[in-house]
């Protein structure tokens, strides 16, 4: 073989090689099931968005999952395109796209047979509620109140927090929790608890979840136009819609226009 060819070889495996990695893109999230579910046969919600946004586009998916402190401090080291899931406030030098990719509302539960409602701040007084401890509702009057070391107020970790608020509620150790709509219902749902645990509030606020850039990738400004133009285009064919019927979201999820 001579050197000539040898030259071609090498220039065509470091093409493809070159190629390959630009195709590959790594994003990290936290274990937040139906929004990002890390085990079971389902991606989640968002997951299921980044593989049908990017694709068609040809790009295959890398997912990294952290716990959520671990993970807003790694994501910092630029080792990865983006995140998936968290909001503006968790990710403010993050480009972010023209619409909120999965608006969900935080809201309170108890049981059906409890006639207590949540009303004001002050409602909050008279019942025993358990919070993630780590989590923002979207409200602040809410969560001043949570974090206010208040002897009502129950605050527990991340993990499997669904699961445990339902257990704290079915043996009587709070009156109520407050749960993101999408994974709350979700549970209630896979384990049949709809008509027994129930909404004690109307939204109190909104969880803006997205699907976010990293400015220090080195494809970012080309990442969030092709995640601006995919969204919409999904939006508008009903792909979206039909992604989050697979999870148990029965009402339609409009287009929001995101903020500051």
């Amino acid at each position: 073989m001579n050197k000539i060819t040898i030259l071609i070889l090498f220039a065509c495996l470091t093409f493809h090689v070159s190629s390959f990695a630009e195709k590959k893109l790594k994003f990290l999230t936290l274990d937040y099931c139906p929004l990002i579910c890390k085990t079971g046969q389902q991606r989640g919600i968002l997951a299921d968005f980044l593989h049908e946004i990017y694709g068609p586009l040809g790009y295959k998916i890398d997912i990294t999952f952290m716990p959520i402190k671990r993970a807003f401090v790694e994501y910092k080291n630029g080792l990865y395109d983006g995140f998936i899931g968290g909001n503006k406030a968790q990710l403010s030098e993050n480009l972010f796209p023209e619409y909120v990719t999965s608006p969900h509302s935080p809201i309170f539960y108890k049981l059906k047979t409890n006639p207590w409602q949540y009303k004001n701040i002050d409602s909050l007084n008279n019942v025993r509620i358990a919070a993630v401890g780590t989590y923002k509702h979207a409200n602040a009057e809410v969560d001043n109140y949570l974090q206010s070391k208040k002897k009502n107020v129950v605050l527990i970790g991340e993990k499997n927090h669904v699961k445990r608020y339902i257990n704290l509620l079915r043996k009587g150790r709070v009156d109520s929790f407050i749960g993101g709509e999408f994974p709350t219902e979700y549970y209630l749902k896979e384990y049949k608890l709809s008509d027994e645990i129930v909404p004690a509030s109307k939204d109190i606020g909104v969880f803006n979840n997205y699907i976010s850039i990293s400015p220090k990738s080195k494809r970012a400004e080309k990442l969030l136009s092709q995640l601006n133009s995919q969204f919409i285009k999904l939006y508008k064919s009903g792909a979206l819609q039909k992604i989050y019927s697979r999870y148990g979201v029965r009402r339609k999820v409009s287009l929001v226009k995101a903020g500051k």
